[in-house]
């Protein structure tokens, strides 16, 4: 099995991060923008795990790519900050980019408001704001990903 956190929105807020991977020990860290410069931290702290970013609205001079597409043990990923699509009004746009990358999981932010469902196939994760203390567990296992929100008290 492979454990994905899934962070967005950090904002500066760095330890609510920390403490999310120290407890789920995770496979994959993503980012989801805003702040992304907030990795670093993170890398700094567990060196050995990898991490995945895209860069939001509040990134201007940020080096990650608006979007990202990968594969994980045969699932594919479609990540993306969210802004750029809309996704505060609709989810239409972020839909038709993650179906026409044939993604089996779309990832994204900006709304600060957590979402979990299931979309024609399509598995739609927002893990609201890391700042928020918000984030997202996925797992991959026998080429099925299922997804849990979690929260820090």
């Amino acid at each position: 099995m492979m454990k994905i956190l899934v962070f967005s929105d950090s904002h500066g807020a760095i330890q609510p991060m920390l403490d999310a991977i120290q407890d789920h020990k995770p496979d994959l860290v993503l980012h989801l923008g805003d702040y992304t410069s907030d990795c670093t931290a993170v890398l700094r702290t567990f060196p050995e795990i990898a991490l995945k970013s895209v860069r939001g609205n509040c990134d201007v001079f940020a080096k990650e790519p608006e979007t990202a597409l990968f594969t994980v043990k045969d699932i594919r990923f479609f990540i993306t900050h969210g802004h750029r699509y809309r996704v505060k009004t609709t989810l239409d746009a972020a839909l038709n980019a993650a179906h026409f990358s044939e993604a089996r999981v779309l990832a994204f932010g900006h709304t600060h408001r957590p979402l979990l469902m299931e979309k024609d196939g399509l598995l739609v994760v927002n893990p609201g704001s890391a700042a928020g203390k918000k984030y997202a567990v996925l797992e991959v296992e026998h080429g099925r990903v299922t997804g849990q929100l979690c929260s820090l008290n």
